[in-house]
């Protein structure tokens, strides 16, 4: 987060951020511990509850505001 955090001036300005405390990057992808991530302190379910949740609202946004 430390990295992404630094570069956050690299996208627009109206890019929308989703921290999930407790994530870890091995969790996103099901592809198992990586070196140099941290060790998650939620449960990979959980994890993919939240991010299942926030794609799921920002479609909803996407049809919403294509709407006629």
């Amino acid at each position: 987060p430390r990295k992404v955090r630094a570069n956050a001036y690299l996208l627009p300005e109206h890019t929308h951020w989703l921290w999930i405390e407790g994530a870890n990057h091995s969790q996103f992808g099901w592809y198992g511990f990586q070196p140099m991530d941290k060790k998650a302190t939620i449960s990979a379910a959980e994890q993919r509850r939240v991010m299942t949740d926030a794609v799921i609202g920002l479609l909803q946004l996407i049809e919403e505001s294509n709407t006629l």
